[in-house]
């Protein structure tokens, strides 16, 4: 398996490991207080120290393959032993699939199985990536002394900020990607441990949520082993962004960062984009038989930072562009848009993405969100969440602003009425009454 070892450290951008030399039981059987068994394998170094701290991984994926050796092999050659266990809607035979209702209980049986198994040396963390990692959120506050510290790698708790302040004590590096489909619940989660004071860092880097593997690994590394050690983790900022567009991490200490201001910047007649209005409305035809389609953004498919310009060419988008930058702008911090927005139909949805449009004329998304819209019949102000962004718009590109009435399939579809799809006729107005605005934490790079 050195070959694998060797092609894992390089896909990963991993450290030379302590070994290479792994010893894996499969097949274990770890029983839950329902009677279920889950399937773990336990991996460890052949020929190490015993009692190492135990990372506990789980994954809905099949254990055995990728994920398994994306992130239980290079913890297990790292100074980990690592217990990779499917969840209930894994692969395995005879599992029944029921992960998010049963995360707290089946977290808490797994760490008290472990607590008696007689490799267990004393220390544990939380490891792993994606949906079913919801694992340190459901087990944290009830979670006992050996769990040392937690690495939550693309996913949320979908806690109230007031619970996690009361319920969450271990300390917790969360790992997001700007286009992954958790991060403005995990910001949120940040935001909420940062308030109560805990110890927690945030890292966000320009992934989609599959890219997201070696930050998970990274970080479990850098911040869970040396806690599980007894040490303290090299220092660093509570909050490491990877700024889009100047292609750079940076370092801030509190989220959102410091220092932008927020600015409300109009939408416009003749597709403006710009500080002050220009008085007019727009509008479009949505046709759910032919939907405005995903493209880039926080999708399974498709997915991350791609070129929109086939996209802004359909007749169901409208594009809002301001003039050629002179100077460099800096987007850091939560975007959100001011729609206002009328529907032939009752129902509806509202798609803000923004983009950076650069010299070649290609445009290229940043951030979006959308909001589904009731007695849309009537013009009312649209409220859109955007995903959090930390954004670069270099001099000699221009900002725009797309609005549409879908992403589908990452959203589904608005048919009006299931049993009958009718195309909708949308407008959207910027006048001095129904001012059309996004609202960005801007700062000017002189």
């Amino acid at each position: 398996m050195s070959l694998m070892s060797h092609a894992v450290q390089h896909y990963l951008k991993l450290p030379a490991p302590e070994t290479r030399s792994l010893r894996i039981e499969r097949d274990l059987a770890v029983p839950m207080r329902d009677g279920v068994q889950l399937i773990a394998d336990h991996w460890r170094p052949k020929n190490g120290p015993e009692g190492l701290p135990t990372a506990l991984v789980r994954t809905t994926y099949e254990h055995r393959g990728l994920h398994g050796r994306l992130i239980a092999r290079p913890l297990a050659e790292r100074g980990f032993q690592v217990l990779s266990v499917a969840a209930r809607d894994g692969w395995d035979p005879g599992v029944a699939a029921d992960p998010h209702r049963r995360a707290s209980e089946d977290g808490l049986d797994l760490i008290t199985w472990i607590l008696t198994q007689p490799w267990f040396g004393g220390a544990m963390v939380l490891a792993g990536l994606g949906r079913v990692d919801h694992t340190p959120w459901a087990v944290a506050a009830h979670a006992p002394p050996q769990l040392k510290a937690m690495a939550p790698v693309a996913t949320a708790s979908a806690m109230t900020k007031e619970l996690m302040r009361r319920d969450i004590r271990v300390p917790a590096s969360l790992v997001g990607g700007w286009y992954d489909a958790s991060l403005p619940g995990q910001v949120r989660d940040f935001e909420a441990l940062q308030e109560a004071g805990r110890h927690a860092r945030l890292t966000i880097g320009p992934w989609t949520h599959d890219d997201a593997v070696g930050a998970a690994v990274s970080e479990s590394l850098e911040f869970s082993l040396p806690l599980a050690r007894g040490q303290v983790p090299a220092v660093r900022a509570p909050v490491r962004l990877y700024v889009m567009g100047e292609e750079a991490w940076r370092d801030f200490d509190t989220w959102p960062p410091p220092g932008y201001r927020p600015r409300r910047v109009h939408l416009g007649a003749g597709g403006t984009l710009g500080m002050k209005l220009r008085e007019g409305a727009a509008g479009y035809r949505y046709d759910p038989d032919d939907p405005t389609p995903s493209f880039g953004g926080t999708g399974e498919f498709r997915g991350g930072k791609v070129d929109n310009t086939w996209l802004e060419a359909r007749p169901d988008v409208l594009t809002f562009t301001t003039e050629v930058l002179t100077v460099d702008f800096e987007v850091a911090g939560h975007v959100k848009a001011t729609v206002w927005f009328r529907s032939s139909l009752p129902s509806a949805d509202v798609f803000v993405r923004l983009c950076d449009v650069d010299p070649q004329g290609r445009s290229w998304n940043v951030c979006d969100g959308l909001t589904a819209v009731t007695g849309a019949t009537g013009l009312q102000p649209v409220e859109v969440e955007l995903w959090p962004t930390a954004y670069r718009f270099k001099t000699g590109h221009r900002i725009r602003v797309q609005v549409s009435s879908g992403a589908f399939p990452r959203y589904h579809r608005n048919p009006d009425d299931p049993a009958h799809s009718h195309p909708a006729d949308q407008e959207v107005h910027f006048d001095a009454e129904h001012p059309s605005t996004i609202t960005l934490p801007l700062r000017t790079i002189a």
